[in-house]
């Protein structure tokens, strides 16, 4: 009975981590085209040209990344391992374009990817 508990509270996790992926990339999206049609088509995205956005947009960014690890981490409490890889490499793949190769999310998240693979390596 606890076990089912435990796996319950995981999928619940996970369901909320996903909705929260939806919602954070509605919004990114959103923001993005107001930024264009509020006349500043050039905004480009990336580390290097953060000082045009404002920090509504970097506190996006960083929530989403933080969600893709939540749903990443779930997805590994619950043995998918490949969609937790999957999950752990797109949070990866948008904070190392986003914040910059040198930022703690980035690093944290190159490092979460690394031991999971070793994890997958020993239970095989």
């Amino acid at each position: 009975m606890r076990t089912f508990q435990i796996g319950s509270r995981h999928n619940e996790a996970l369901n909320h981590a996903k909705i929260a992926l939806e919602l954070l990339q509605t919004e990114r999206s959103r923001y993005l085209v107001e930024a264009v049609a509020n006349g500043d088509p050039n905004k480009q995205q990336g580390y290097e040209n953060q000082e045009k956005f404002g920090d509504k947009y970097k506190n996006i960014i960083t929530t989403m990344i933080m969600a893709y690890y939540n749903y990443g981490a779930e997805l590994e409490h619950l043995k998918n391992i490949p969609n937790s890889l999957k999950a752990l490499s797109s949070g990866f793949e948008l904070a190392n374009r986003e914040l910059g190769p040198d930022h703690s999310l980035t690093i944290n998240l190159k490092l979460g990817i690394q031991k999971l693979i070793e994890k997958k390596k020993v239970s095989f």
